[in-house]
């Protein structure tokens, strides 16, 4: 299984470029928003293939219990994305559980049902889109579209001249710490949410300078009446809180836009500001539609269902089904070059248990394992892998059962045998070598990365390095 690590600062930061190079633009992969809603959602993070992954619980966090649903987010960086998701379907499968996907983007949702193989139940998550908007929309609120906003700039300025606007530093979050506080029991509805909310961004304010987090602080004659932190991911701008007193009127204009051309300043590459979504208040929604964005980025789930295929290691008085398979004339028809007349090969009980012996616990020299459906336990067929003592390559087998072909079942049990040998047992190479004329083998082996390298004897040569499989990186 993966190694799902809790999300903590120092996480955050040796793995922040990964997230600055995928230019991601939803908020739920943002530092900030990561940190500060990752015990709410039992978020945990690991590094795969290159890729950061993430895993959270997404059941009612008033539901005490929780954990019953655990989603993967989009693989997020610079590495193999395809080989990262494998690994969480992989992941599920080891964890038996359905594959699930959450917080994924219009753009990749096509990408990981391709990668997985199977059709999935796309939903638009039930939290609303976060709202995109040109960046320059919050510089002084050009334009007759945005008139109101700056007519309450107008009035802030004439009715506090006195303010002020300073970046987040050490030296004043205190007092911006205070203000959240304030402002929660002033403001805040009663809720586990505006609780999380509150200490979470606490957290965050004590951690910014670490984190890589930026902010903002507003004041009139002296006292805090406004607070935001964000930060720059690429071209655009993520912001994770922004809290402001109502009584002071365009207190919210002054302090979007203030932090707007101070982030502008230090990042001129910014075109975009994410302001996150509306969390279904209708107030709140007609305030986010006013600054007029350029886009609505849709969120979605995936749900793949319980893995059809698992691995199952079966014992030597379970080798009845090797034995049916090997005597199975329409499914050993490929093989009839090598055994006359029909491919079939004998495997009488007296040789099962000495065989069970030799093959099975043999790892990393030789693995051998049925495919199970889950549905209904049925076993559909096998998968092995051996060194070949001739050629010196660790070479691959796999064989579905002929009634149960058609329904992707071989590159599903390819790809967990992949998964096994490269994850698990840390297998260089895995090879295979079939007919030319086998065409839909060939297009499986290709589509999981293996490549031509060869021919022998009219066979293809194909092999999947563990480099490869891992994209090149640890």
């Amino acid at each position: 299984m993966l190694d799902f690590q809790p999300i903590t600062t120092d996480f955050l930061c040796q793995n922040r470029y990964k997230l600055e190079a995928d230019g991601v633009q939803l908020c739920d992969y943002a530092p900030a928003c990561l940190f500060m809603w990752r015990e709410l959602y039992r978020v945990r993070g690991t590094v795969t293939h290159g890729m950061l992954l993430f895993c959270a619980s997404v059941d009612d966090p008033e539901n005490e219990c929780g954990g019953n649903k655990l989603y993967y987010s989009c693989p997020v960086g610079d590495g193999d994305f395809e080989a990262a998701v494998r690994a969480a379907a992989a992941d599920a499968a080891e964890r038996g559980i359905p594959l699930r996907f959450s917080t994924i983007s219009e753009e990749s949702v096509g990408k990981i049902v391709s990668v997985v193989g199977r059709e999935a139940v796309i939903d638009s998550d039930s939290s609303e889109p976060d709202y995109l908007y040109p960046i320059e929309n919050f510089l002084g609120y050009p334009g007759k579209a945005l008139h109101a906003h700056r007519n309450h700039i107008n009035r802030f300025i004439r009715e506090n001249p006195e303010y002020e606007y300073s970046p987040l530093t050490a030296e004043n979050r205190d007092a911006a710490i205070a203000f959240l506080r304030r402002h929660h029991a002033e403001m805040e509805k009663p809720s586990i949410y505006a609780m999380e909310d509150l200490v979470r961004s606490e957290e965050l304010l004590r951690v910014f300078d670490k984190l890589g987090v930026t902010g903002g602080i507003l004041s009139v004659g002296g006292e805090v009446i406004g607070v935001t932190v964000g930060e720059a991911l690429g071209d655009t701008l993520h912001v994770s809180v922004e809290k402001a007193l109502t009584e002071f009127h365009g207190a919210f204009q002054m302090l979007a836009m203030s932090y707007a051309k101070h982030m502008k300043e230090a990042h001129p590459e910014l075109l975009f500001i994410n302001r996150q979504d509306d969390a279904g208040d209708e107030g709140l929604r007609q305030s986010k539609l006013s600054y007029k964005p350029c886009r609505l980025l849709k969120k979605y789930s995936l749900d793949f269902g319980a893995n059809e295929l698992g691995l199952y290691i079966p014992k030597a008085d379970e080798l009845w089904f090797y034995g049916e398979i090997l005597s199975d004339p329409e499914t050993m028809a490929y093989n009839a070059p090598w055994f006359p007349p029909d491919g079939c090969i004998p495997f009488p009980e007296s040789d099962r248990e000495s065989w069970h012996a030799d093959w099975v616990g043999r790892e990393p020299e030789r693995f051998f394992a049925y495919l199970r459906r889950s549905s209904d336990g049925a076993f559909v067929g096998y998968v092995d892998y051996h060194l070949a003592p001739d050629t010196g390559r660790t070479e691959i087998g796999i064989v579905i059962r002929a009634s149960e072909r058609g329904r992707g079942y071989g590159k599903q049990g390819l790809a967990l045998l992949i998964a096994r040998a490269f994850e698990k047992d840390g297998i260089p190479a895995l090879y295979n070598r079939f007919e030319p004329t086998r065409e839909a083998a060939l297009r499986i082996h290709k589509e999981l990365g293996f490549r031509e390298v060869g021919a022998e004897n009219g066979d293809l040569i194909l092999r999947l390095t563990k480099e490869e499989y891992f994209g090149g990186k640890n």
